[in-house]
């Protein structure tokens, strides 16, 4: 969800066709119609879509496209950058087969749209939301227990497929060099997790994320492999087709080169976030968490080990976006100024039982539904 969308619908509608012919040159007569903010935008990036026309070699052409624009101002994650994002992309559509939208271009120039901006075609399909939880509403609670099984293995394949990619032979643009070993990966993600956390609370304790940082350090796993790393690995980030396969693999922002295990505590937290953090049943068909496991060892042949780190790592950075999120919305009005979702909601409750602390006392309170 975004809490306030920064960017103008109108204005977009004016510059789009000049950035279009700039950046994609042999295009001439573009026409821009029917921009829109899709409801999913998120809390980080906006999402905007639109539909082009243009002539090229005297041929028309009409195309639906969306662009990916970076926050105009603090978003709730610390760092951004949509730059890195479009090269890893691009690299990734053109290297593999995974399913990735090729981007048409990025733009730096924080002039046309407030922020710099990446934009790819639109790929048609059916993606499951976030507010409202994929689990509580929409097209997923409406289909059978097996088509919901085969939504979920479909996505562990592209997983795996993920996990498999040659990254070094690839030269991905993510930071890390080819002879990285995975002691020092993990300690600079958690490293980067504290700093995370500081930034967020500025200075305001939260008893459970200072237990759970304490409670990861000394527990740090052993040497392992190291994989590319989807970085946002769950099922609301996929467009499926009419057949539940993925037609697109979505939000490469957090993409990095890491333990298989920790694509899988992220997906593992995510989904306990959206059934027993709000209070939703598990939908049947989806595989509980050991059946989940199974079947990515399954396909991989890789034997996870760890995976109570790599929840609680996921836990720390779900609970810390929640810190961010409760600063954010209450600086919009969106929440009163006493509120206690900083301290407790659905994240920190979850993670709190992760590491056996104290049960958190009082209702849990969720940034979803707060939408302008």
């Amino acid at each position: 969800m975004a809490i306030k969308n920064q960017t103008d619908l109108d204005r977009a509608s004016r510059v789009l066709p000049s950035v279009l012919e700039r950046r994609l040159p042999g295009l001439s007569d573009v026409r821009v119609s029917s921009v829109r903010m899709p409801n999913e935008s998120g809390m980080s990036n906006e999402t905007l879509m639109f539909d082009a026309a243009w002539s090229q070699r005297g041929a028309p052409t009409t195309q639906t496209l969306v662009a990916r624009i970076a926050p105009q101002q603090d978003g709730i994650y610390l760092d951004y950058d949509l730059e890195r994002e479009y090269r890893l992309m691009c690299s990734l559509s053109e290297g593999t087969d995974l399913p990735v939208p090729r981007p048409l271009f990025f733009e730096p120039d924080a002039e046309p749209l407030g922020a710099p901006f990446l934009v790819m075609p639109f790929v048609p399909g059916r993606s499951l939301a976030d507010d409202p939880p994929y689990t509580v509403a929409g097209w997923l609670t409406e289909v059978d227990a097996a088509a919901r099984a085969l939504l979920v293995d479909n996505t562990l394949r592209l997983l795996a497929d993920i996990h498999a990619v040659d990254w070094r032979e690839l030269r991905l643009d993510l930071g890390v060099a080819d002879t990285v070993d995975s002691r020092s990966v993990i300690e600079r993600r958690l490293a980067h997790e504290e700093r995370f956390f500081a930034w967020a609370s500025q200075g305001q304790p939260n008893p459970v994320i200072e237990a759970a940082l304490a409670w990861l350090r000394p527990n740090l796993p052993g040497p392992g492999p190291l994989v590319l790393n989807w970085g946002d690995a769950r099922v609301s980030n996929v467009i499926y087709d009419d057949d539940l396969n993925a037609a697109a693999v979505l939000d490469w922002e957090r993409a990095a080169i890491a333990a298989p295990e920790q694509d899988l505590g992220w997906w593992l937290f995510s989904a306990r976030h959206h059934t027993k953090g709000i209070g939703a049943p598990e939908p049947t068909g989806f595989p509980d968490a050991a059946q989940l496991v199974a079947r990515y060892e399954e396909l991989t042949g890789h034997v996870c080990s760890n995976l109570t780190f790599y929840e609680v790592l996921a836990g720390v950075q779900a609970a810390t976006m929640m810190v961010r999120a409760a600063r954010m919305l209450t600086a919009a009005g969106l929440l009163p100024p006493e509120n206690t979702m900083a301290l407790n909601n659905p994240a920190s409750v979850l993670l709190a039982e992760l590491i056996g602390a104290a049960p958190l006392e009082g209702e849990a309170i969720s940034f979803i539904g707060n939408r302008t």
